[in-house]
C-alpha cells in the first residue's frame, strides 16, 4: 500500500483495498487520495469490484489460450 503499488503490476488491488477499506494504509495515509489520478477517480466513486455481486452459472469466456 505504497504510491509506487498504484502504478504497479498491482494497481488494481491497492486502488480497491484502499477504497474498500481492506487493508490498513502504512503510517495512516491513503496514497489515493493525494495522487491525482486516482483522487479523482475517489471523487467519482469509481469503483471496479462488486461485493454485493453475486456468483452466475454460465461458462466463462476467459481462456488462457491466446
Amino acid at each position: 500500500m505504497t504510491k509506487d503499488s498504484l502504478y504497479s503490476h498491482h494497481w488494481l488491488l491497492a486502488y480497491e483495498a484502499s477504497v474498500k477499506g481492506w487493508l490498513a494504509q502504512p503510517k495512516g495515509r491513503d496514497h489515493t487520495l493525494v495522487d491525482d489520478f486516482f483522487k479523482l477517480l475517489r471523487a467519482h466513486d469509481v469503483s471496479f469490484y462488486d461485493v454485493a455481486a453475486e456468483d452466475f452459472d454460465g461458462e466463462s469466456e476467459y481462456s488462457d489460450d491466446a
